[in-house]
Order: structure tokens, then C-alpha cells, then sequence
């Protein structure tokens, strides 16, 4: 049983795709000792999310509680809360991209204590033995369960997850900087582990959103120069990829991208090019502007 504590779908948890959610300085009083606070997605359409009170999670055998400190507002969420998102299992408490603080551990649990700082994987679980599973590769797995999606997510004052979900956090990073962990994986796999980049390529990222700005500094630091396009509605995106050392950015709707790619790498074309927008002119922007042999992540 949940008590609706606010019903509103423009919360503050889901007000700003660029912002991070964090807990609320003001305190709530609850309704109960044992009920917490949780923004959740209460059926499909658009709208149906609510900020409610539902009972304190405990985890079971091999689980962990941890108390949110930061949650990332992911584009995922963005499209829950408009209906646009079709894997959705409601009723579920939203949010996918997090840090906070061990708060608790279930039977079988070694090796972590209460207080310490965690990053926490986005997968909640798989089945352990398809073939996916068996190959490591448990995001793949077709049972697999993905918080905010099909299981209880961040968006709240704590969830139980996994134990071999968390990830401790070394003293120099913050609860706000663990909560893009999530992300920053995803461009680290794309950039080191899917691409052949080397020192001295020009690599091609389309869609400055957070994976897009994040795949260009990996590139960075990997020794490659950057070409990050995105169109006139991410002026603010384009600029702050610039402020944070992106040698070259492109307006694709006002300059045809192969051309602008082809002009910066004097003919050669682009290396590498990782499409983050996810949307076909980008793919197909992609193809044209890499060189022969270039590769297209």
C-alpha cells in the first residue's frame, strides 16, 4: 500500500534533464517509522508519476540497502515521464543512475559495512544462466531486471540492490560525480573497449548530451581530437563541450556533416565516430563521414 504524498508529474526530481537529484535538505515527517519517501511511475501513458510513501525496502539474502545520496536524471527518465518509453514494468519507483551509503546488508553478505560510499550498477539482475549470463554478458540477458524500468529504482530515499552491484568510492569523489558512474561506463566501453582509437585520430561524436560529452573526453583522453556536433537546440551543450577542451564543434543542421568533418580532417574524414543522438540522420551523417577503414561505434 502506497499514500500519496504529492501528485504532481513536474516534480523536482524530474524537472531538468541536466541536473542532478539529490536528497532534499528539508526533513520530511512520514507517516509511519517504516515508510520512505519514492517518485514513482504508477502506470503507462504519459504523466502517472508521483511522489508517494511505500514501506522501507530490506534486502533479502545476498542484497545490500543503500541510502541515496545523488540520483542522475537519465533521458530513460525523461521519457517515462512522457509516455515514451516502452520496456516500462509499472508500478515502479524510477531512477537508474546513483551513489549513496550502505545502509544495511541481507544474510550471506561479506565485505561491506554500513557508512561506506558506493557507485551502484544499473542492472538489478539477471537470471545467471543463459547464455548471455554465462558469457559475462548479463545485460543482454532476456530476463534481465533494470532499475527504474523493472525494478525499484533511485529516485527515492533508499533501494536494495545487489551486492555485487556496488562499487566503493575513493574519498576524491563525490556523491554528485559517483551518481555519472553509469554513464561515464558507457562511454569508456564505446571509447577503449569497442573502438580501435588511437593517439593522434579525430573522431566524430554526434548528440552532446551527457554520453556524447562524455565519449568526447574519454576520446580526449585518449589522445584524439574531437568534432562534436549536435544541432541549434544544443547551443548550450556545444558551448560547454568547447569550455571543457572539445577542439571542434558542429551545428549539423545548419552545415551538411561530412562536409564540416571533411573540412577540419583536410579530406581525410573522421577516424572513428561514436553516434550518441539515436536517431537516423545522425547514423547516416556517421557512415558519410568516416574515412575508408574509419569505424562507426
Amino acid at each position: 500500500m502506497t499514500r500519496s504524498i504529492r501528485t504532481r508529474t513536474s516534480t523536482p526530481f524530474i524537472s531538468e534533464r541536466s541536473r542532478l537529484a539529490t536528497k532534499p535538505s528539508r526533513v520530511h515527517r512520514y507517516s509511519r517509522r517504516d515508510c520512505m519517501r519514492a517518485l514513482r511511475k504508477l502506470k503507462l501513458g504519459p504523466g502517472e508519476v508521483e511522489l508517494v510513501e511505500v514501506p522501507d525496502p530490506q534486502p533479502a539474502r545476498g542484497e545490500v540497502r543503500v541510502r541515496v545520496e545523488s540520483a542522475g536524471i537519465c533521458g530513460t527518465d525523461i521519457h517515462i515521464l512522457h509516455g515514451a518509453y516502452g520496456n516500462l514494468q509499472p508500478p515502479v519507483t524510477l531512477g537508474h543512475e546513483f551513489a549513496g551509503v550502505v545502509a544495511g546488508a541481507g544474510p550471506g553478505v561479506h565485505g561491506w559495512s554500513d557508512g561506506e560510499r558506493v557507485a551502484v550498477e544499473s542492472l538489478a539482475g539477471s537470471c545467471g544462466r543463459c547464455r548471455d549470463c554465462r558469457a559475462g554478458e548479463t545485460q543482454c540477458c532476456p530476463e534481465r531486471r533494470a532499475f527504474g524500468i523493472s525494478a525499484d529504482g533511485a529516485f527515492a530515499d533508499y533501494v536494495v540492490v545487489r551486492e555485487t552491484a556496488l562499487h566503493r568510492l575513493p574519498d576524491g569523489v563525490s556523491f554528485r560525480q559517483a551518481a555519472l558512474a553509469e554513464p561515464l561506463c558507457v562511454a569508456v566501453h564505446a571509447v577503449l573497449e569497442k573502438s580501435s582509437l588511437r593517439a593522434g585520430d579525430t573522431v566524430l561524436v554526434t548528440g552532446p548530451g551527457t554520453i556524447g560529452q562524455l565519449v568526447a573526453q574519454v576520446a580526449r583522453l585518449s589522445g584524439a581530437a574531437v568534432i562534436l556536433a549536435g544541432t541549434a537546440k544544443d547551443r548550450e551543450r556545444l558551448e560547454l563541450a568547447t569550455a571543457t577542451g572539445t577542439e571542434h564543434t558542429v551545428f549539423s543542421d545548419r552545415e551538411d556533416l561530412p562536409a564540416a568533418v571533411e573540412r577540419i580532417t583536410a579530406g581525410r574524414g573522421a577516424d572513428a565516430a561514436f553516434e550518441c543522438a539515436g536517431v537516423g540522420a545522425a547514423v547516416r551523417g556517421c557512415l558519410a563521414a568516416v574515412r575508408k577503414a574509419g569505424q562507426l561505434v
